[in-house]
């Protein structure tokens, strides 16, 4: 497990740039920010990763 760990960890470490979006309230469209922000980043020819954890 710890050596999992590792690798995660070092691979997450790659990433150059994080966007977080949040709010303390459900329902407000954090989601439908959080896909059209990495829609348009696309199209700009960035590279785009998403996790959403709701």
């Amino acid at each position: 497990m710890a050596e999992e760990d590792k690798r995660i960890k070092a691979t997450l470490d790659k990433i150059k740039n994080r966007l977080l979006v949040f709010s303390g309230k459900g329902g407000v469209g954090k989601s439908t920010v959080a896909v059209n922000l990495g829609i348009a980043l696309s199209r700009r020819n960035q590279k785009v990763g998403m996790l959403d954890v709701d």
